[in-house]
């Protein structure tokens, strides 16, 4: 009788045993009982299901190690099984504890063992052989197995059952609604559900939950969360202002300590505002006791009968919460319609980044220097009629490096069947700090999608790892595909590859929510089940 051995499926006891998880399954329980393995996000099927022996998860060796793609050789006369896979040679012989993994001799906790004509073994065996990355989801029953040996992933308890599958940039963007931060031993998770604000506390390490802190709204709209390096959080709320008031706060800008005592508070009013947060995200940065938020608005009712939408700032002195600019109806860095903005300081400078529909209308830097703007620079401009809500493209973030401003987004076709097409490519623009147009900035595609293609990419992000490290993240989307496939690259402060882009096959997107960044990690998580994923990506390896 020929077997194929199967690797990576042995992982389950590993993760089992480690989570102490009840080891109930065996080949007579109902199938809806059994426990479900996914390789790389597509659960793998077997004949005979899982069962346990003495608290230890066998396996089938056959469709893990086909899965893989790994060579398997059968010896009849032995009963041996050997399975390579890359620089990894397993053998395992029915019935005996005793295996080699590269000629070195392992015991194995429990002999693989033959059951309903099918080899099968344990999954703690396969774990010290192979360095895939798994999980086990208590709340689906499920192992998940992920090729990719610089992520690592563990379940914990869900927050309030948030939804993030959440990226809703269409034409226009929106605010986040999940944040992560880090301080001391804790990973905070600040969410916004259903009218209410609210911070999870988890430990740093094992992701354990550890409790949950209301946070009493100022106002009734969420606009974003920043945490400072000065060691304060601050939280933009708004409301809406229909009756056009000018002594309505309609933006309110809280500084809290970090036990969530407020500690100082900018109302907003008298800026031409209707609806906050309109049809755009919220971005902040802080630095020398300043704090910039970027942001967009509906407008009070014009001559030609429209609540027309735009840009606004805020400069906001952190000492006393006093305001030291705040846009009006037409603000020094205008852009309009602003579908999304990012901002950051370089230095005493401030730059802007924002997706315009219409004056201009384009992606658009700017650069104000003592409250005056210096630049105005497009990096992409697109064709069709000004106002037109649509404009194929998405704005992604901005991030100041040493030498440049890095822009990141994608977009349609500029050239090509432009607006007929689903296809988006992935671009990074490299503005030199010293640039005055257009000319001298280096956009570089990362994808290269043709305008027929069936495939767009709309979620991306960027993220600082270290002074000329940066981490780009996206998800390619394609036509009929139900879920898309993350990728990720490194780039330096001129927008160059330091590290090529690679698939994270299987594994979740961070949605509206930039990972969490802690030395050379990303980390972002996803509800899966009644429990959430961490997922943890290691840029080092």
């Amino acid at each position: 009788m020929k077997q194929r051995l199967s690797t990576a499926c042995l992982m389950l006891t590993l993760i089992l045993a480690m989570l102490s998880v009840p080891m109930t399954v065996s080949a007579s329980v109902p199938a809806n009982n059994e426990i479900k393995v996914y390789l790389d996000g597509k659960q793998l099927k077997f004949d005979v299901p899982p069962i346990s022996d003495n608290g230890r998860t066998l396996v089938p060796m056959r469709a893990v190690f086909e899965a893989l793609n790994a060579k398997v050789t059968w010896n009849d006369a032995t009963g041996t099984i050997t399975g390579k896979l890359n620089d990894t040679t397993v053998t395992v012989q029915l019935d005996n504890p005793i295996a080699q993994i590269n000629n070195a001799n392992i015991t194995m906790d429990v002999p693989a063992r033959i059951i309903q004509g099918r080899a099968l073994v344990p999954l703690r065996f396969v774990s010290e052989s192979f360095n895939n990355t798994i999980a086990w989801n208590s709340s689906t029953r499920s192992i998940e197995i992920y090729s990719s040996q610089a992520l690592s992933v563990l379940y914990t308890t869900a927050v309030d059952n948030k939804d993030t599958s959440d990226y809703w940039y269409g034409n226009w963007s929106s605010p986040a609604e999940r944040y992560m931060y880090a301080d001391n031993d804790r990973i905070h998770i600040l969410h916004f559900n259903e009218g209410k604000l609210a911070v999870s506390d988890y430990d740093k390490t094992t992701y354990r939950h550890l409790g949950k802190t209301n946070i009493p709204m100022e106002l009734p709209l969420f606009g974003g969360f920043h945490a400072s390096l000065d060691g304060y959080y601050y939280v933009v709320y708004g409301q809406t202002n229909m009756e056009e008031s000018n002594t309505k706060s309609v933006f309110a800008i809280v500084k809290y300590d970090q036990a969530w005592k407020k500690i100082g508070q900018a109302d907003i009013k008298d800026v031409h505002v209707t609806v906050p947060f309109d049809a755009s995200n919220l971005n902040m940065d802080s630095q020398d006791g300043k704090l910039i938020v970027h942001t967009a608005r509906e407008r009070y009712l014009s001559d030609d009968g429209l609540h027309h939408q735009s840009n606004i700032s805020f400069l906001i002195q952190t000492s006393d919460m006093s305001i030291l600019a705040k846009g009006g109806q037409w603000p020094a860095n205008h852009v309009s319609h602003s579908f999304a903005g990012y901002v950051g300081f370089d230095g005493s400078r401030i730059v802007y980044a924002d997706h315009g529909d219409a004056y201009p209308r384009s992606i658009v830097l700017q650069t104000e220097d003592a409250g005056e703007i210096t630049s105005e620079i497009d990096i992409l401009t697109f064709p069709g009629r000004i106002g037109d809500n649509y404009t194929g493209a998405h704005l992604t973030g901005l991030e100041v490096t040493e030498s440049n401003y890095l822009v990141v987004g994608s977009s349609v076709s500029l050239t090509q069947s432009y607006g007929t097409s689903s296809a988006k490519n992935l671009f990074i623009s490299a503005v030199p700090k010293t640039a005055t147009d257009s000319k001298a900035v280096k956009t570089a595609w990362i994808t290269d999608y043709a305008p027929s293609s069936k495939s767009m990419v709309r979620e991306s992000h960027i993220s600082k790892i270290s002074k000329d490290k940066y981490a780009l993240l996206w998800k390619v989307e394609t036509e009929g595909v139900e879920e898309g496939t993350l990728f990720y690259a490194i780039v330096s402060g001129d927008g160059s590859f330091l590290k090529a882009p690679v698939a994270l096959k299987g594994v979740p997107s961070p949605g509206n929510m930039a990972p969490l960044v802690q030395g050379d990690t990303l980390t972002w998580y996803a509800l899966e089940g009644k429990q959430m994923g961490i997922y943890t990506l290691d840029t080092a390896q």
